[in-house]
């Protein structure tokens, strides 16, 4: 035993270091290692399960330009146990796990998903108490909108006292007393018009005047598709406006007629249900 302590080793005299071999580094500098898996992992050629914890020979590299925050992702290289399909997967520094990336496929599992649920509630949750200006807006929109409803509240409650003691049938005939001036306003413009294009046709009708031979005065006109007398005309637009005037009375003599008796068909129902 005392044999293999050994802390001195003979060394030649004619020992020359630089004629010893280099050895040769492996690509990326990839290192054998033997380690377990720490998931389950489906390979995608043959369907094989390789269960979490079972043990295996693998190459380890680092993965370069897969940086998260500093800190230096690794890659591992194995191969399936049934097919011998190479597959990788790396580690994940961010979620504290590893991650599958080619040949294989990670299998699921039902916490994880709420672990991450959870990280990214918990993540909102601090942003919004980060940020203390974004929580005191939304205070106060929601204040402003509870203070908006309470005064649309307090309108619509005033807007109903005032139409319970209000008398319906009042508002009913100021609004067909309004109607009826609006008609007859309309009715006054269109007399009016139709004056104005009578006088504007008499104006515009061609007269030719007849001259005497020996003085050069004019003695009498004459108009061509048109009555001689300008007095004629005048009279028979006066009939004509006579007449429309006349029609128009007797139209709102009607709709009066009319509106009487529906007020008092009105008045009968009403006395009818009071009976009742």
């Amino acid at each position: 035993m005392a044999e293999r302590k050994v802390f001195n080793k003979y060394i030649p005299p004619d020992f020359d270091p630089k004629l010893v071999p280099k050895g040769e580094r492996p690509a990326f500098n990839q290192i054998k290692v033997r380690s377990m898996l720490p998931m389950t992992i489906c390979c995608t050629q043959c369907g094989e399960y390789m269960g979490r914890g079972t043990k295996f020979n693998a190459r380890q590299e680092e993965a370069i330009g897969m940086e998260w925050m500093g800190l230096k992702r690794w890659r591992f290289y194995l191969k399936c146990s049934s097919c011998c399909q190479e597959m990788t997967f790396m580690t994940d520094p961010e979620n504290d796990h590893y991650v599958t990336e080619h040949g294989c496929t990670r299998n699921f599992e039902p916490w994880r998903v709420k672990q991450e649920v959870n990280k990214i509630l918990e993540g909102k949750k601090k942003e919004i108490e980060s940020d203390s200006i974004k929580a005191l807006e939304n205070k106060s929109s929601i204040i402003k909108n509870q203070l908006d409803l309470m005064d649309t509240i307090a309108d619509l409650q005033d807007i109903n006292k005032k139409n319970a003691f209000m008398d319906h049938d009042k508002v009913i005939n100021n609004i067909n007393k309004k109607r009826k001036f609006n008609e007859m306003n309309e009715e006054n413009k269109e007399l009016e018009e139709f004056k104005k294009a009578k006088k504007q046709k008499l104006s515009t009708d061609k007269v030719l005047p007849f001259k005497d031979k020996n003085n050069g005065n004019t003695l009498n006109t004459f108009n061509f598709g048109v009555r001689n007398n300008n007095n004629m005309d005048i009279k028979d637009n006066d009939n004509d406006g006579h007449r429309i005037k006349k029609k128009l009375k007797k139209k709102k003599k009607t709709k009066d007629k009319k509106d009487e008796h529906k007020d008092k068909d009105k008045k009968k129902k009403k006395k009818k249900k009071k009976k009742k």
